[in-house]
């Protein structure tokens, strides 16, 4: 059995202040995600590393990643996270969310083409997810 191997990064957005998003960045991921300033601009961030978007802080305690990263949006800035991974070539999933800086987010599944495919080609032969 093998192990699944993830990726995780985000588009560039501001944030309100860069040293406090880094602090919790590696609070919430420890040395998994990398906070990364745009030197052409202080306040323009994007965080990316080999793992997956965490559930756990470094106290194992569970975090909401997602509604913590809305708290250092800066206004009318939105993040997108994308997050791709695999088990050796069985499993191969992706997503991506975006989140806005009231903490409401939209999520995009790779998987969901199972669902759109069935619905959009009725008819033909049932669908068989790659695994």
């Amino acid at each position: 059995m093998a192990d699944y191997l993830a990726r995780t990064r985000s588009n560039p957005f501001r944030v309100k202040d860069t040293d406090r998003f880094a602090l919790w960045l590696h609070d919430a991921a420890g040395n998994a995600l990398k906070a990364i300033v745009h030197d052409d601009d202080q306040r323009l961030v994007h965080f990316e590393g080999f793992t997956s978007i965490p559930s756990t802080n470094e106290e194992g305690e569970e975090i909401s990643f997602f509604s913590e990263l809305a708290e250092h949006l800066a206004e009318d800035e939105i993040a997108i996270v994308f997050e791709i991974g695999s088990e050796l070539l069985r499993y191969l999933v992706g997503t991506a969310t975006a989140i806005a800086p009231t903490g409401e987010t939209t999520t995009l599944d790779l998987n969901e083409i199972y669902r759109q495919a069935q619905d959009e080609f009725m008819g033909l032969n049932p669908i068989r997810e790659a695994w």
